[in-house]
């Protein structure tokens, strides 16, 4: 019974690794929880989402909804190379940002952020307690921004870079106890500025580095607690190309928390529950980022069938609202650039549909998801 339970709650952990937005530029979470899984597995993972976040600028006029529609896609694939050795293949987008203001001050006013993260790792077990992991992680990123009523603009070029991720974790198989803490390396990005349509040199932006605390413990033989915490230093991290001086300032480090658990009602039905928090930093937001602070309660279902012969599971989540409030009014240099500022807090209807097709070597350890989820963004105007 326990075994069949772990093997969700494994499955939870890597569906609650994203969501629609989080501190600083991050999105993915960085996750790489496929590692401890058991067998060989992919997993494809689509997500479309839709956020809505408004409020009222610095001159009292309303912004329109600033959010973008995105689509979030990841691939993965873990296998094990021995009983000791297993390695995982990740392919996430680490960090995002799309604003576009539509009225008041700012019309026309957008900014962008992608990237793309490539993670090859391994994982070497010492003995059934103890492991290492760790392995190279390629990111590729790039950014724009229009500013009209500044007659500013920023391109940068796409540039591609490395990093790592270094992380241990010990584990009582027996009892299926899981804790696992991994370092995310920064990585440097060297940037050619095009500003005004003009090359004006190279400027550099850092992704910070980050820890994720992932764990997952029984409390009985059919209720598995689990939880994430991560920690990135996001303070002082800025966006300054080489003409206009800073045009981004994040000034505060970030911590979410989740906690999530899951209960086995019988041997093809489970539900589960998971709370996200994301304290509000209480200090000035940025066009890349107007919202701040994030809490969230998420639902979901598994349905293990128990006479199929088909490895593939489908998942499919939905989240359905959350709550969002522009922070701050923030000023990168004073003669430059002012970004809006909130003075309304609205409750926003949010859709997210997101499917995700894994692979398993293994049908007897097949789970199947449908998941909805409440996420509820909170700031301070």
């Amino acid at each position: 019974m326990i075994r069949e339970l772990t093997v969700t709650g494994a499955t939870c952990l890597a569906l609650s690794a994203g969501g629609a937005y989080a501190g600083g530029l991050d999105l993915s979470g960085q996750p790489i929880m496929l590692l401890f899984g058991k067998g060989t597995r992919a997993e494809l993972s689509f997500a479309n989402i839709r956020p809505d976040v408004s409020g009222s600028d610095f001159t009292g006029q309303q912004t329109g909804d600033v959010g973008v529609d995105f689509n979030n896609v990841s691939l993965s694939y873990k296998t094990d190379i021995s009983d000791r050795f297993s390695v995982a293949v990740i392919v996430d987008q680490p960090f995002f940002r799309h604003t576009e203001y539509s009225s008041g001050f700012f019309t026309g006013t957008n900014a962008l952020v992608e990237s793309t993260a490539l993670t090859i790792a391994g994982r070497y077990k010492f003995d059934d307690r103890w492991s290492i992991h760790g392995g190279l992680r390629v990111q590729q990123m790039e950014a724009s921004t229009r500013l009209p009523a500044l007659s500013y603009a920023l391109d940068t070029s796409k540039e591609t870079d490395f990093g790592f991720i270094l992380g241990a974790a010990y584990e009582i198989p027996e009892y299926h106890v899981l804790v696992a803490l991994t370092y995310n390396s920064e990585i440097s990005h060297n940037f050619a500025a095009t500003e005004n349509g003009f090359n004006t040199g190279s400027f550099e932006f850092t992704t910070p580095e980050a820890f994720n605390l992932d764990f997952r413990t029984p409390v009985s033989t059919s209720t598995l607690v689990f939880g994430n915490i991560r920690y990135a230093l996001w303070g002082d991290v800025d966006i300054t190309p080489p003409s206009s001086g800073t045009l981004v300032t994040f000034a505060d480090d970030t911590i979410r928390y989740r906690l999530g658990v899951v209960q086995k009602f019988t041997d093809t039905w489970s539900g589960l529950v998971r709370v996200t928090y994301e304290a509000s930093q209480d200090s000035a937001q940025n066009i890349f980022n107007p919202t701040d602070g994030l809490w969230g309660l998420g639902l979901a279902r598994s349905i293990r069938p128990t006479n199929s012969t088909s490895p593939l599971v489908l998942t499919t989540c939905v989240l359905a609202a959350q709550r969002v409030a522009l922070g701050r009014s923030t000023t990168a240099r004073a003669s430059r650039l002012a970004c809006a500022s909130a003075t309304t807090s609205e409750s926003k209807l949010c859709m997210v549909r997101r499917f995700r097709w894994t692979m398993l070597a293994s049908t007897d350890e097949m789970p199947n998801f449908q998941r909805v989820n409440l996420d509820l963004r909170h700031g301070r105007p």
